[in-house]
């Protein structure tokens, strides 16, 4: 219902990536075969980490991570195909979202979420207050951005010539990082004053590679939309 309004015009500048090929069907293909390779590594790392966690429900979240990323991984390897992906093409695009989303998000988020786990005492409750509130920063950002993105959207910033059309080789809207950004900072300062108040034991080692993992979970999910 948003979107029903726009037409062609109202989105050319999104179609960059696709003109210099640097998303074109044949790119995405090869793209899609490296992240799955990748993908497998990460798992390992999974199951290597988790040996060490204190809580017996990040066995149950790798299993059906493990699940998810299989079935994606083997419809990936379908798309990676030109006989099909010349076919569905935005099936495939819709495929490689997911697939990157998983990499970068999902495997990253039960990284750290295994650091915490193999740092604390048996608390599951505890456990699962940290996984709620780390979603909930993630849903937050996620929703502003997506209904910014919609405000510029309508408002003709992606027309040729407009304003992203002007910045397209930038990050992102600098009227978008004042909105988003003191957000991601007041969700990671909150998330260390929790793991602080809560997970004494924690060594600054582990605290420095939960906040790399999840600053990468929300650089993922800012870019989303």
């Amino acid at each position: 219902m948003l979107l029903q309004n726009l037409s062609e015009k109202d989105y050319l500048v999104l179609r960059g990536p696709f003109v210099s090929k640097r998303q074109s069907p044949k790119s995405l293909g090869a793209n899609l075969v490296l992240l799955i390779i990748l993908q497998a590594f990460l798992l390992c790392l999974e199951y290597f980490i988790n040996g060490f966690s204190k809580i017996s429900i990040t066995s149950t979240i790798i299993q059906i991570h493990l699940i998810y990323s299989c079935l994606l991984g083997g419809i990936g390897l379908i798309f990676a195909l030109s006989l099909v992906y010349m076919r569905a093409q935005r099936l495939q695009y819709l495929i490689s979202i997911l697939v990157t989303q998983n990499l970068g998000s999902i495997t990253f988020f039960i990284f750290a979420l295994l650091t915490i786990a193999s740092e604390m005492s048996y608390n599951p409750q505890l456990f699962l207050n940290f996984t709620s509130i780390t979603i909930l920063i993630g849903v937050l950002i996620f929703t502003i951005t997506s209904f910014r993105f919609l405000y510029l959207l309508k408002k003709g910033n992606y027309r040729k010539g407009g304003a992203k059309d002007q910045q397209r080789m930038k990050w992102e809207s600098k009227s978008l990082l004042p909105i988003v950004l003191p957000i991601g900072l007041g969700g990671i300062t909150f998330i260390i004053q929790f793991i602080m108040r809560n997970f004494e034991l924690l060594g600054l080692d582990s605290l420095f590679l939960i906040m790399i993992c999840l600053f990468l979970v929300y650089i993922m999910i800012f870019i989303l939309p």
